[in-house]
């Protein structure tokens, strides 16, 4: 007689084994030896495999509406339209196949699969019917072009901005990801049996809106779907205590009773989770700003606000190191001379940062007749230009358009222009796929014009001549250097344009991103001014500001190169501007002529005839014209400034928070946060057993109880059919450790079940069984898998198994109940 069969409770001939069926099998007929045919009737009804599938529907039609309520968020970045219908017809036909394979009995990820070959199958007849067999299976010419079409969605999406059309391309890239999470749903939720874990994708999908559009995020979308996935959770819930259905996967059993407390529990875990999904949504695309129109061009808004952009400079960098050079737009015009297309002006400071003027162009400000600019004269020399354009992938707010604009027509919306760099702009409109006709004034003042402008005074201009207090000082140091000797505002613009362009600077787009200074902002000019390499914005601000130094008013312009020329019809020259093109430059102002346009970014466009070096003469017979970009390269030149400037720039460097890092690393943490709750649940449920143990305020069955879910979170398969002693006998082994523990556990329980009273243990009795559960556990451990033990850190499978009839979470049966219990070891 082993310690397992004299645990006080006599001789086993004595007891009744008759373990229930498992889920999905039968009991003997009559004629099997069963006994009767009503009872072998009415187990058949309860475990049949097409009654265990016919159960989870709520499960589906949760599934279904949770998803499509996350798919609706999508109308942010896709205009309404049959889109949507369609993705509710995939949707329901992914989920029901699946659903309906199942209730035939088909093994569940087969079913899954099921689910795929119809998306398969439903994408094919509607995106590539003609290339397939019988309109619906596909042919490797099926494959080549739903590739196509793939590729010419992501065109699209480079070119256009949010809300992008229900073009074919774009609703077929829709649709195919909406039918693919819905397999991805199905297969988490009903195949492996892990509905907690479907609010990640459905997360992530009602959350793409925010990541691509700053500011936008669809509340009742996000709300429907948190309801909808607890549906999912309770769904589940339900089915496992009403089919007595195990997980398979998760906690590898055949089968357990259900109750109440087991769905309280899912549900309480289901809100751990809810509460991290609702920060991840809502606070992640507030902190994170590399969460921003990365995939879809600056889109406008409508409405008195104009754009959703704030400042265009911000993104410019990232439009520029973009691996697709897409079409911005396209230009005819029978100028020789490229045209720079100007989008706006940056004047004023916010903060550090350079920033549009916050003033709104008047009513009256009508572009059938636009100027003159701030400050501007109308003796000044110009060229007159005329350009028919047609914009393509850009958008915005501001219109493209030469500098000085004096008349557009042909566009749609209302249009207004600002009196501060006579940009362009509408309240409620776009520049996409506008087509109209622009006519400028280019500025071409003479060098002996320029040459006799005066300093300039404050008044009008004061703004244009703001430097934030926490200009770095290498940036006052710098401009003294390369302007030592030079009096006269015209040459000290041409010699701030020559130090730039004298083969000092190296133009890179990367080593601003990978060296940590990237943007406008002025402590950004410092360090652009020590490590000498950017692309346009770094040189445009660092002109403008050093400009402002020397006492010239200038701002930073934002828009496009000339482009490439790519044909000619008789006068007309047509040009393609890209999104490689955009470009930001300084314009500088001079006394008496207006502002003008400097290039000092190296390899980058053309100067205009009065800023090339030609056309000043006079800079190189004065002494400083030559010597001035020698002595900027010399190492006493350059290296002076900013050995002296060095504690107070570092210091402003070093006080830049990296806050795109900061965001990622705080979404990272909250993800993992939120998949450390079942950990945190299951060891809280632990710990609130084994307190109640060693204080005598539990009765044995929450020893018991503990020792399966120790059991089942290491992979052993725990089925309610064992008794405690066959269970015992299983889990102690040969395993001398586990003997004398399991004995006197199993012996308590078996005392406390048949006993019919679930009074609580003494004290004393509670920390032996406590002591007996520790020793348990640390020997399960220890001779599980690798594996198993991880996931019984990171996945508890005890927190998803059902508890028997009747029992709660701590293994307390109900006294009411108690008298009727059969008198059976299988329960």
């Amino acid at each position: 007689m082993t310690d397992l069969d004299s645990v006080g409770l006599g001789a086993r001939d004595r007891w009744t084994v008759e373990p229930r069926p498992l889920p999905g099998e039968r009991r003997a007929g009559r004629g099997d030896g069963g006994r009767g045919s009503g009872g072998s009737g009415r187990d058949e009804r309860a475990y049949r495999p097409r009654g265990r599938a016919a159960a989870r529907w709520p499960l589906t039609a949760a599934l279904a509406v949770a998803l499509l309520a996350a798919a609706a968020s999508l109308h942010l970045l896709v205009e309404t339209g049959p889109w949507f219908l369609l993705c509710v017809v995939v949707v329901a036909a992914v989920l029901g196949s699946a659903a309906l394979l199942r209730a035939a009995g088909v093994p569940r990820i087969l079913a899954s699969a099921g689910g795929l070959v119809v998306l398969v199958l439903l994408v094919t007849l509607v995106f590539a019917g003609r290339t397939a067999v019988l309109g619906v299976l596909p042919t490797p010419e099926t494959v080549r072009t739903l590739v196509a079409v793939g590729e010419q969605a992501g065109e699209e999406i480079y070119r256009r901005s949010a809300p992008v059309p229900p073009i074919a391309s774009i609703v077929f890239v829709a649709v195919a990801s909406i039918g693919a999470l819905a397999v991805l749903l199905d297969v988490l939720a009903s195949a492996l049996r892990m509905p907690a874990v479907t609010g990640l994708p459905l997360l992530v999908l009602v959350s793409v809106p925010g990541a691509v559009l700053v500011g936008e995020f669809s509340v009742a979308s996000f709300a429907v779907t948190a309801l909808a996935w607890f549906a999912v959770l309770a769904a589940d819930a339900r089915d496992r205590a009403r089919d007595g259905a195990d997980s398979a996967v998760l906690s590898g059993g055949r089968g357990s009773g259900g109750s109440p407390g087991t769905a309280r529990a899912t549900l309480v875990s289901a809100g751990g989770l809810a509460a991290g999904a609702v920060i991840v949504a809502l606070v992640a695309p507030a902190i994170v700003p590399g969460l921003t129109s990365a995939t879809f061009p600056t889109a406008s808004g409508a409405g008195a606000g104009g754009s959703r952009v704030v400042n265009p400079i911000l993104d410019l960098g990232d439009d520029l190191r973009r691996p697709v050079d897409v079409d911005a737009l396209r230009y005819s015009t029978a100028s020789t001379t490229p045209l720079y297309f100007k989008v706006t002006t940056l004047s004023r400071f916010e903060g550090e940062e350079w920033a549009p003027s916050p003033l709104r162009p008047p009513e009256e400000n009508t572009v059938d007749a636009i100027g003159p600019d701030l400050g501007a004269r109308r003796d000044v020399p110009v060229e007159d230009v005329e350009a028919r354009v047609q914009v393509e992938g850009s958008s915005s707010a501001w219109l493209p358009a030469p500098y000085a604009p004096r008349s557009v027509s042909g566009l749609e919306g209302t249009w207004r222009w600002s009196e501060q760099g006579l940009a362009i702009r509408s309240s409620d409109s776009d520049s996409r796929d506008q087509s109209y006709t622009v006519r400028s004034e280019l500025p071409r003042p003479t060098r002996e014009q320029l040459e006799a402008v005066p300093a300039a005074t404050a008044g009008d201009l004061a703004p244009f001549l703001q430097i934030p207090d926490g200009t770095p000082a290498i940036v006052g140091s710098t401009t003294a250097d390369v302007l030592d000797g030079i009096d006269d505002p015209y040459d000290q613009a041409l010699a701030l344009q020559r130090f730039f362009t004298g083969g000092q600077f190296r133009y890179s787009e990367d080593a601003p991103v990978q060296q940590g200074y990237d943007g406008s902002g002025v402590d950004v000019v410092g360090e652009f001014l020590r490590v000498r390499a950017g692309y346009c914005v770094h040189f445009a601000s660092a002109m403008a500001i050093m400009a402002r130094e020397a006492g010239i008013p200038s701002r930073v312009a934002v828009g496009y190169l000339p482009g490439n020329q790519v044909g000619r019809d008789g006068d007309l020259i047509t040009y393609r501007v890209g999104s490689h093109d955009l470009h930001s430059w300084p314009e500088l102002y001079f006394a008496g002529i207006g502002w003008i346009p400097f290039e000092p970014t190296p390899g980058r466009g053309q100067a205009a005839p009065y800023a090339q070096p030609s056309a000043a003469p006079s800079a190189a017979p004065t002494p400083s014209a030559s010597p001035t970009p020698s002595a900027a390269a010399t190492p006493s030149a350059a290296p002076a400034p900013t050995s002296s400037a060095a504690p107070g720039t570092s210091g402003t460097g070093a006080a830049r928070i990296p806050w795109a890092g900061i965001g990622v690393a705080a979404l990272v943490l909250l993800v993992l946060a939120l998949l450390a709750v079942p950990a945190l649940l299951r060891r809280s449920r632990r710990a609130r057993r084994l307190r109640a143990l060693a204080g005598g305020d539990a009765p044995a069955g929450t020893a018991w109880r503990e020792a399966e879910d120790r059991a089942v979170d290491l992979g052993i398969r725990v089925p309610d059919t064992e008794s405690p002693r066959e269970l015992g006998r299983r889990l102690a082994g040969d395993d001398p450790r586990l003997r004398d523990p399991v004995a006197l556990l199993v012996g308590a329980r078996e005392r406390e079940r048949f006993a019919r009273s679930d009074a609580p243990v003494d004290a004393e009795t509670g920390a032996a069984q406590a002591d007996a559960l520790v020793a348990i556990g640390e020997a399960l451990a220890a001779r599980a898998g690798r594996l198993d033990r991880l996931l019984a850190l990171v996945a508890p499978r005890s927190l998803v198994r059902r508890r028997p009839r009747g029992e709660d979470a701590d293994g307390r049966p109900p006294a009411s109940r108690a008298s009727d219990a059969p008198r059976t070891l299988g329960g």
